[in-house]
């Protein structure tokens, strides 16, 4: 039996920042104005044109680090040229952390914020988050790792509920205890938030947190995805998160994991989960599930028909425990879920079995574990694997397409060159796909150009589509032993479109010797023994 931490009684939010005194904010920038300093900008140069909008983010941060002596980050300028700007652990303290501020209150392109583990302290907090109600560009923000505690906690709340823009926030690793819990409660009960994701992982928030938050969800109406791992949540806080899902229409992703929440903590989410419909993804690992708690788990999971992903791993689960959720999710074929991972649990000759017989039901089904304890079964995997690895790939989406439609390549390279130069660009090729209907993802799309495209000039020629396609062919006939012949087609291939080859020579193209006679050197016939007898008279 565990026992739970003693929690540390810590005064509740009000009282701690009615305590703040202003001697305690950091005075190395406490005595410049209140607003925003307006000496960085176009006064600051009287003889000179003013400064273009463009260009006033750029100059204000020099000016800035120029004034309060801190070295330029080249990070920050190449980020406000890309929109996204990343500043994690570069030690900018809290002037930093100011001059980083001062910069993008002027600026209208940066739609990303990452200034992670940078001691920015309370005065660079209470400067980021004014700055964050002035930008209205900035949507997503990591400010994790900087121990900004209750007195960030309060100011976080406070800019959420101004800035409904801000929809990905990070704020991990900053101390919150169960006390600042109430802030983030505020937060998510908010109709006017907009936030969808929210990292709260690597905090304290107890029990007691788990309860407030709970509360907040069964109202929240924006969230989609939100981190609790590492916050000694346990039973209670659990069971109130679970009550208020109940009533959540939209949050998607859970993550619980290192919470330490055992087997009566996952008893109150199998009360409620098969009752649950937004949730797709839930993360349990590391939380001290033993094989009770799993068969509870997968039952209540077996008639929950959203849920598709959830990941068990670092629990006392042992291989029996993974053989007890495949056999209840055999007896439950309707339920969602489609990935099981056990990543560090290794699977017995049972499991196989089991497997292949939830397979039939589901085909779709996939568990992640850490491997087969027998040799055979190992091998047996292995093959099993590449074989499906192969048949998944996007190029047999597409030969399968060239297939049932009969078409050849070449008419395959006709229907995606829309704008008939002969090649296809990255933009064709997209759109082509797509609008073809080929059941291939964005990003199985993306690795089709990728390897058809050798050269990487960014277009696609027939040579290097015909090229792609017998590499493809190779890698069957290697594996299976067989060859797909597309209808239309002759052992000799396709025929390249008129023209192609006038862009890009193919070695596959040139001329080779024929085994007749006629392509052969008239001196190399004519010396040649017709037979032994000739051979011995020519001897």
């Amino acid at each position: 039996m565990t026992t739970e931490p003693e929690v540390t009684q810590t005064p509740p939010p009000s009282e701690a920042s009615s305590q703040c005194k202003e001697s305690d904010i950091d005075t190395d920038v406490h005595d410049e104005d209140e607003d925003w300093d307006t000496d960085l900008e176009e006064d600051k140069f009287p003889h000179r044109e003013a400064i273009p909008e463009k260009e006033k983010s750029v100059v204000v941060y020099e000016k800035a680090c120029k004034k309060y002596g801190i070295i330029i980050s080249s990070s920050f300028l190449r980020g406000l040229k890309k929109g996204k700007v990343n500043v994690n652990n570069q030690g900018l303290g809290p002037l930093g952390a100011k001059a980083v501020a001062l910069s993008l209150v002027f600026d209208s392109a940066v739609t990303q914020l990452a200034i992670s583990g940078n001691f920015i302290g309370r005065s660079g907090i209470k400067l980021i988050t004014d700055m964050l109600k002035e930008n209205d560009t900035i949507t997503s923000v990591d400010i994790s790792e900087n121990a900004l505690g209750s007195y960030g906690a309060e100011l976080l709340s406070s800019l959420l509920e101004d800035n409904a823009n801000i929809i990905n926030i990070n704020v991990s690793g900053n101390g919150f205890n169960e006390y600042d819990a109430c802030y983030f409660g505020t937060i998510l009960s908010n109709y006017k938030s907009g936030l969808k994701t929210i990292d709260l992982s690597h905090n304290q928030l107890s029990d007691q947190g788990g309860i407030i938050l709970g509360k907040a969800l069964a109202s929240n109406e924006t969230l989609h995805v939100l981190n609790l791992s590492w916050n000694n949540i346990r039973q209670q806080g659990i069971k109130s998160l679970f009550i208020g899902l109940k009533d959540n229409t939209t949050l998607q992703e859970l993550d619980l994991s290192y919470n330490g929440i055992g087997d009566k903590g996952v008893e109150s989410i199998a009360e409620r989960i098969h009752e649950l419909e937004s949730l797709l993804r839930l993360d349990l690992s590391s939380n001290r599930i033993g094989q009770i708690g799993i068969g509870k788990l997968m039952k209540s999971i077996g008639h929950n028909k959203s849920l598709i992903e959830l990941k068990l791993s670092k629990n006392p689960i042992t291989a029996e425990g993974v053989c007890l959720a495949i056999g209840i999710l055999k007896e439950h074929p309707e339920c969602g879920l489609q990935i099981l991972e056990f990543k560090d649990i290794s699977v017995s000759s049972a499991f196989s079995t089991l497997l292949e017989e939830l397979l039939e039901l589901k085909p779709r089904f996939r568990c992640k574990h850490g491997g087969f304890r027998n040799q055979n079964d190992i091998f047996k995997f292995a093959i099993k694997q590449r074989e499906e690895n192969l048949l998944n790939d996007p190029f047999m989406q597409l030969m399968d397409f060239v297939h049932q439609k009969k078409l050849r390549w070449v008419d395959l390279f006709y229907r995606l060159d829309t704008d008939k130069n002969l090649s296809i660009s990255e933009d064709e090729f997209r759109t082509g796909v797509k609008s073809a209907g080929i059941p291939v993802t964005d990003f199985q799309i993306d690795q089709l150009i990728e390897r058809l495209d050798v050269n990487e000039d960014g277009e696609i020629d027939f040579n290097e589509l015909l090229e792609g396609q017998k590499r493809y062919v190779r890698r069957l006939e290697k594996i299976f032993g067989v060859s797909p012949v597309e209808p239309g087609q002759t052992g000799r291939g396709p025929r390249p479109p008129s023209g192609a080859n006038k862009s890009r020579p193919s070695s596959s193209n040139k001329s080779r010797p024929s085994s007749s006679n006629k392509s052969r050197p008239v001196s190399r016939i004519l010396n040649r023994p017709s037979s032994r007898s000739d051979h011995h008279t020519a001897g």
